[in-house]
């Protein structure tokens, strides 16, 4: 059951402006983690919860560099939005693993490539079920400010393998850190797992996209500290070896003939306490954040003549995500592979 709960944190985890921007909640003097995505609760009944992602300013000299945490599925106002600020950059470095975006672009190949297939189609499956759009349907990423700041296929595979990891390494660490109790969110008792776990199973054999939401988006919440417990001192490929390819990129059109005084980190939210600490590194001040509304979690009230919540759910499961049973065997190989590693 526990295992469970983790291939769900670590999926939850790789998903991390707005209608309307709010002061942040908390400066990073005040939490351990940097927040760069929170879950808000209403205060009233009439109101919707709201999943939101900071967007933060760092500035060294005239130099601004402002980390634009994002979720890679959320609202369509979200991207809209987010398409119109970036107009402002001279240059927003984006993350996309793989190579240049490609409108055509090829699918990650499941047998090069099984472990970001897996993670494509864990947020293709969320999409359908939660009714959201998908970050790379939605953002103009041929804008001309748009420079692409990340690994190849090739670099990824060549990475994991000068730093001996996998999927599973992913994987084992978060087993190491939910057995001491180090996650949060995730109880380290059974019966708080198996109260977390029937809650989990309610949400989504509900197959309501609100209850759904409100189920996960505080999972979804936790990433940044999820992912840096993860990270370790040591680092993983997932995470820092690619921040030093866009802090490398950052670096190089810094070096150019017209060197950009504006700059967006278009990375997801994980990515970003990360980042904010390699800034603070190289001399930049944080100058502050803004809020933004990537989830808005209004109740609807059900159509009367809707098939079951349940049918519907696996319906759509099956129908809509035809690679989900080789989704949930991969993710139960590299839980085979992670508990080997664990002492």
């Amino acid at each position: 059951m526990k295992q469970l709960a983790i291939i769900l944190s670590c999926s939850l985890a790789t998903i991390g402006f707005a209608q309307q921007t709010q002061p942040a909640a908390k400066t990073a003097e005040e939490s351990k983690t940097p927040d760069y995505i929170r879950y808000v609760e209403a205060e009233k009944e009439d109101e919707p919860d709201l999943l939101q992602t900071a967007i933060s300013r760092f500035q060294k000299g005239d130099t601004i560099v402002d980390l634009v945490s994002v979720v890679h599925i959320a609202d369509a106002a979200y991207f809209q939005n987010l398409n119109r600020f970036f107009k402002q950059y001279d240059a927003v470095l984006y993350e996309l693993v793989g190579g240049v975006y490609q409108k055509d672009r090829p699918e990650p190949d499941a047998n090069n490539n099984p472990e970001m297939s897996g993670l494509k189609a864990m947020q293709d499956m969320m999409k359908n079920l939660f009714q959201l759009d998908y970050q790379l349907d939605s953002i103009n990423y041929e804008a001309a400010n748009f420079v692409h700041a990340d690994v190849t296929w090739e670099q990824y595979e060549e990475l994991n393998r000068a730093k001996g990891q996998s999927m599973a390494t992913i994987f084992s660490r978060a087993m190491n850190l939910a057995n001491e109790g180090k996650i949060e969110g995730i109880p380290n008792d059974q019966t708080g797992m198996e109260q977390m776990f029937s809650g989990m199973m309610a949400a989504f054999l509900s197959g309501d996209s609100t209850v759904l939401k409100k189920s996960i988006g505080p999972f979804i919440s936790k990433s940044e500290s999820l992912i840096m417990e993860i990270e370790g001192e040591d680092g993983t490929v997932l995470v820092g070896e690619r921040n030093k390819v866009v802090m490398k990129k950052m670096k190089q059109l810094q070096s150019g003939p017209e060197p950009p005084s504006k700059i967006a980190i278009f990375y997801g939210a994980a990515h970003m306490p990360d980042f904010e600490k390699r800034l603070i590194d190289l001399g930049y001040q944080k100058k502050g954040s803004t809020w933004a509304t990537a989830w808005e979690i209004s109740e609807k009230p059900r159509d009367p003549n809707a098939p079951p919540p349940a049918a519907k759910f696996f319906n759509e499961l099956v129908t809509e995500n035809p690679d989900v049973m080789s989704l949930i065997h991969d993710f139960s190989k590299a839980l085979q592979e992670a508990q080997k590693l664990i002492p």
